[in-house]
C-alpha cells in the first residue's frame, strides 16, 4: 500500500510534449510516402511477374491502386482517419495474401509496422498541414 504519497518521474522534456501535432503530421506524411514507394514497387513486381494467375494479377493491382491512393490521402491529409483505416486493411491484406501468392517480395514486418503506424494515426488525427484538421 503506497498511502497518500505519490511518486512522480519527471519528464526530461517536457517542452517536446508541445510539437505532438507536428510529430503526427511527420507520421502520417512518412506512412504516406512509404505507401506510394510501396504501392509503385508492388505494381511493377505484380506487372513483371508472368507466372501470376489472372486472379493473382487483378488482386494485386487493385491492391497497389490502393496503396497509391491510401499514400496520396495520408501525404495531403485528406481524410486522414478513412485513409487510416484503409492503410490497416490494404497493409494487412497485402501481408497475408500477397506474401504467401509470391507478389510481393517486400517483408512481412514492413506492412506489419504500416498497420500499426497507421492504427496510430486513426486516434491521433492528422496532425499539423493538413486539410482535415479535428474540430
Amino acid at each position: 500500500m503506497m498511502g497518500r504519497h505519490m511518486y512522480t518521474v519527471f519528464s526530461l522534456f517536457p517542452d517536446l510534449f508541445s510539437l505532438a501535432i507536428l510529430a503526427t503530421a511527420i507520421l502520417r506524411i512518412v506512412a504516406g510516402v512509404y505507401f506510394l514507394v510501396l504501392g509503385v514497387q508492388f505494381f511493377t513486381q505484380v506487372r513483371n511477374n508472368i507466372r501470376l494467375t489472372t486472379y493473382a494479377r487483378v488482386y494485386g493491382l487493385v491492391l497497389s491502386g490502393m496503396q497509391v491512393l491510401v499514400g496520396i490521402l495520408l501525404v495531403i491529409g485528406l481524410y486522414t482517419q478513412g485513409a487510416a483505416l484503409a492503410a490497416i486493411l490494404v497493409s494487412l491484406l497485402v501481408r497475408n495474401v500477397a506474401t504467401r501468392l509470391g507478389v510481393t517480395r517486400i517483408p512481412y514486418s514492413t506492412y506489419t509496422l504500416l498497420a500499426v503506424i497507421t492504427f496510430c494515426l486513426l486516434f491521433l488525427g492528422p496532425g499539423a498541414f493538413a486539410v482535415d484538421l479535428p474540430l
